[in-house]
Order: structure tokens, then C-alpha cells, then sequence
């Protein structure tokens, strides 16, 4: 539900699982994804109607918000399963950026088990404007718990035509860190994977990518202004 009165909400599909709209704050226009896909049943439809919302609307701010039911060494601490790949494929397919941290606290813990399977993922954002993002401890009636998040305002004199990497606004002991974590993990997930060289590549170079714009976006959080913020619970 949005309350806030200064944001103009556009309905673009409304389905019994997906529901996407477009919202306008400040002269800025964001599509807003929100996906459920039951473990019960495949990803394929879900995955098709996203697929087609990312293709006609290629050059709009996305944010994509879903309990996907995957599993991904990305976007939590358990190892990539086959749905998490099936995310992976679109993720690559569509250039886009999960804000998760793999190391917040659970965000489903149901009589099934726990798991990190909601999911955050951008695109045409910079992620230095995604600030506050955290899985919520908060008790809640759901198996899900809150993701929280802000968007900020877009700092127009910093703006650049094309995404660059720079070293120059992190914490290199803490990036380090996180680097040779992510390798560990790595080693220990590839060491009997039946995996080819490009799926390795490609999960690789996503954990370090987030690495990078988890250390970025936490340094520049405190020269930005709100857009806006998100409360995010899952109730089904």
C-alpha cells in the first residue's frame, strides 16, 4: 500500500502473483515489479511476464521486489539450486543489480525451514541511491519478514553517462574482506559442482559486483536526500 498522497500510482498489469505499476515522485518515474512464485510451481510464466515488463519498459528505473523461491549463494548464505539459476539466466539477460546482502539476517522463517529468498534487484538506478536496505527483525503475522529500503534523490552534478569502477569512495581492508570471503565460498560450492566454467563466471563476477556496491553505497548514503522508502512484507 502506498500512503503518501504525492505519489502518482499507474496500474500496468495486475496479475493473481505479479503485479506491476508505474510510480511518479518529483518528476521522477519508477516501474515497480512485485513477484510471488510458488515453490509448488515453475518460475517459467512468472519469469516470461517479468522478461516482457523489462523489454517494453528497457529504459525506465526498475525496481524489482519477489520471493522467487531460489536459492543463491548471492543473495544469501546457501548454495545456488536450480531456481536460483533460472534467476541467475535473467539477471544476465537483463543487466540487473540485487541490493540484498547475503549477510542479513533470514527473510522467511515458516514451519518449512528458514531461507534468504526475497529478493531486491535494480536496474537503470545507480545503487548508491538504494540506502537503508535491511531484512527487518521485527515480529510479523507472515513467515516472511520486512525488507526495508530508500531510494534518494538522484544527484544530478554527479551524474554519468555510463557506470564506472572506481576504488576511490570504499573501504579497501573491508572490500578485501568481503573478496576473500566470497572466494572461500566459492571454493567450497564449485569444489564438486557439475557447473561449467561460464555459470562459475558469471556467479563470480555477481558476488564481487555486490561487494563492490554494498561498500559503495553504505560510504555515500549520508551525502544523499530521500526520494522515498519502502516497507516490504510478503503475506500469503
Amino acid at each position: 500500500m502506498i500512503s503518501n498522497p504525492d505519489i502518482k500510482v499507474f496500474p500496468l498489469k495486475i496479475l493473481k502473483k505479479l503485479v506491476a505499476i508505474e510510480i511518479e515522485l518529483s518528476g521522477e518515474k519508477f516501474l515497480m515489479i512485485s513477484v510471488y512464485c510458488p515453490p509448488s510451481e515453475e518460475l517459467g510464466d512468472n519469469i516470461n511476464e517479468i522478461s516482457a515488463l523489462l523489454l517494453c519498459f528497457s529504459q525506465e528505473k526498475i525496481v524489482i521486489l519477489g520471493d522467487f523461491n531460489a536459492k543463491s549463494s548471492i543473495w544469501g548464505p546457501r548454495n545456488t539450486d536450480k531456481r536460483g539459476n533460472i534467476v541467475h539466466d535473467l539477471i544476465n539477460q537483463f543487466d540487473l543489480v540485487v541490493i540484498n546482502d547475503r549477510d542479513s539476517l533470514l527473510s522467511f522463517n515458516g514451519p518449512c525451514g528458514i531461507s534468504w529468498i526475497d529478493i531486491m534487484m535494480v536496474k537503470n538506478i545507480g545503487v548508491d541511491r538504494i540506502t537503508e536496505w535491511e531484512i527487518s527483525d521485527r515480529i510479523t503475522l507472515s513467515d516472511h519478514q520486512i525488507m526495508e529500503f530508500k531510494i534518494e534523490k538522484e544527484n544530478f552534478s554527479n551524474k554519468r553517462g555510463a557506470c564506472k569502477w572506481s576504488i576511490e569512495n570504499i573501504n579497501l581492508f573491508d572490500f578485501k574482506i568481503k573478496v576473500n570471503q566470497s572466494v572461500e565460498r566459492c571454493k567450497t560450492n564449485y569444489k564438486d559442482s557439475n557447473k561449467n566454467l561460464n555459470e562459475m563466471i558469471q556467479e563470480i563476477h555477481h558476488i564481487l559486483a555486490n561487494v563492490y556496491f554494498e561498500r559503495r553505497k553504505r560510504n555515500r548514503a549520508k551525502k544523499q536526500k530521500t526520494l522515498f522508502g519502502g516497507t516490504l512484507n510478503w503475506k500469503y
